[in-house]
């Protein structure tokens, strides 16, 4: 007890102004340390909104960027497609020329059949026999879409014709008839007029 009584007489009490004076001190320290801490925090949140207003921005040219890959991917996959398919006919196309090369060589290295070769004449000779007589030249090249030619005497006779290929054979053949009989009746007036043009000279 006496030891305690020694120390508090080495050690005065604090006056009550003092005390006030330090707490003062103390309250003062407190607010500036909250007010680096409130400005520190306003500084942190302006950076948050920054980097969240960027992220956003970026997650935006992120999203648009995967709706055009993803479009470039599905016309990616559609050409892809498209070439196999390709390449299919293609491998077509190859092996049935490569077919029909072998079948022309196949063909070629026969010798004419002497039979055929009297049917081939013979049809041949046919079919100038139906020129001459009916004066109907084809366009072959127009014969899918229509059945298109020509009707001439090589002289002074010339008419075309076309008629749909949708007609019946008897219809189109009542047609074609008609045409050479038209050619017929011109030729006929002119070798008509041409004799009578001789007797009255």
């Amino acid at each position: 007890m006496n030891e305690i009584l020694k120390l508090k007489n080495n050690f005065s009490s604090p006056s009550q102004v003092k005390i006030c004076e330090l707490i003062n001190q103390h309250v003062s320290s407190t607010d500036s340390s909250i007010q680096e801490c409130e400005q520190r925090l306003a500084v942190d949140r302006q950076k948050i909104d920054n980097l969240s207003s960027e992220f956003s921005i970026l997650k935006d040219k992120c999203d648009a960027e995967k709706t055009n890959l993803d479009a470039k991917m599905r016309e990616l996959n559609a050409e892809k497609q498209e070439v196999k398919a390709l390449e299919t006919e293609r491998d077509k196309i190859i092996k049935h020329n490569f077919s029909l090369a072998r079948n022309c060589h196949k063909l070629s290295t026969k010798k004419p059949n002497v039979t055929d070769q009297h049917i081939l004449d013979l049809g041949i000779k046919k079919f100038e026999l139906y020129k001459q007589l009916t004066r109907i030249r084809w366009d072959y090249i127009a014969l899918e879409e229509a059945t298109k030619g020509f009707v001439s005497d090589k002289k002074k006779y010339l008419r075309t014709f076309c008629f749909p290929n949708d007609l019946k054979s008897a219809e189109l053949c009542d047609l074609l008839w008609r045409e050479i009989e038209r050619s017929t009746e011109k030729f006929n007036k002119d070798d008509h007029e041409d004799k009578e043009n001789v007797s009255n000279t």
